[in-house]
């Protein structure tokens, strides 16, 4: 019964997912995607009450729910562990946003704003505003153990994080391409590497 009902929630996402991005939110109603799933309004109401939860609901499925890293933030006491743990988020964030559907339903979300305001929202709690909590606090323990220093440790987990935004920004909004292209994992490293180095060097001025 259980898989049952799951595959019936995926064939009601899939569904929507198509319609969304071939027509845009308003345009697409529960009626159209009850008939692309083949089923009836009644039973997509059952899983997601109106079309604000479908959609967010399609976004989830892109991105993971819930899109967590479970990193032991009591093991960033060393440049090494801050580095891997760092590396482990921006290659989560590089995979999600290299999705083609992503890209999409960002389109989407961003051209429809304007008329559905609260779509908005459903953006801030998407991956970008996910990891920032996660670097943020993961810095606060680094602070803590000496590994790094920061003036403002939320501006730096907004930079971190803001080198992907830009990515996001320049490679998928503004480009017409299907996708925004993966980096490598040598680019991710480097990255990486570039952000703790100039922390680590801000720490040692600092002192």
């Amino acid at each position: 019964m259980r898989k049952r009902s799951e595959n019936t929630r995926a064939a009601i996402v899939a569904a929507a997912k198509e319609l969304f991005l071939s027509q845009g939110y308003v345009a697409t109603t529960v009626d159209a995607i009850a008939e692309r799933a083949r089923m009836t309004k009644r039973t997509i109401y059952g899983y997601f009450p109106d079309k604000r939860a479908l959609f967010k609901g399609v976004i989830e499925d892109a991105v993971g729910d819930p899109w967590e890293f479970h990193i032991p933030l009591e093991g960033i006491a060393t440049a090494e562990g801050l580095h891997n743990a760092l590396f482990a988020i921006g290659k989560g964030i590089d995979d999600i946003i290299a999705q083609p559907a992503y890209v999409r339903l960002l389109r989407v979300a961003v051209a429809e704003i304007p008329a559905q305001p609260d779509l908005s929202v459903l953006l801030e709690r998407g991956v970008t505003r996910r990891s920032y909590r996660v670097v943020a606090g993961l810095l606060r323990t680094a602070e803590i153990h000496g590994v790094v220093a920061f003036k403002d440790s939320a501006a730096a987990a907004r930079q971190f994080v803001g080198g992907f935004v830009m990515r996001i920004f320049l490679e998928g909004l503004l480009r017409s391409t299907p996708a925004i292209a993966k980096q490598t994992t040598q680019q991710i490293s480097d990255y990486v590497d570039d952000f703790v180095g100039c922390a680590m060097l801000a720490g040692r001025g600092a002192g």
